[in-house]
Parts: structure tokens; C-alpha cells; sequence
């Protein structure tokens, strides 16, 4: 679960962008926006709810979304030593 809310963080822009390669942040947000619009229009920011939106229905996201999501995933892990 903590790596679907981390991964949800990035598709919305968070910092967690500082770390990540700027072309990588560009490529998922461009990727998973659809996705994101699609299953996710009616929630507000703020509080977790977006992240707990696309955590719930990152099943039903595009292959192509969720690839980019496990690269991003694989290349923060890398920066970061996790």
C-alpha cells in the first residue's frame, strides 16, 4: 500500500519530483493523466483523498500508466537507497 500512495504522490505532483528524474516525472504525468481524470475527476486534493483514489483504482488504470508508475517507483528507489 505505501508504494501505491508513494507512486499516487507522483502522478499528482508532488515533491517527490526533486528526486526524480525531470523527463521520468514528465513521461508519467503525461501517461497516467487519462487514467487519473478518468477515475479520479470528482475528488478533492488535499488530505490523502486523491492518493487513496488512485490507490483504490490503480487496477483499473491503463497498462501503460501503471509501467510508468512501477519505472518511476524503480528510479526514486534507486536515488533514494530504498
Amino acid at each position: 500500500m505505501f508504494r501505491v500512495l508513494t507512486l499516487a504522490s507522483l502522478v499528482i505532483g508532488f515533491s517527490a519530483g526533486a528526486s526524480l528524474a525531470a523527463t521520468s516525472l514528465a513521461d508519467l504525468r503525461s501517461v497516467c493523466r487519462a487514467d487519473v481524470k478518468a477515475y479520479c475527476a470528482n475528488v478533492a486534493r488535499g488530505d490523502g483523498k486523491l492518493q487513496a483514489c488512485i490507490a483504490d483504482n490503480i487496477t483499473s488504470f491503463s497498462p501503460e500508466c501503471r509501467a510508468a508508475l512501477d519505472k518511476a517507483r524503480s528510479e526514486r528507489a534507486d536515488i533514494s537507497g530504498e
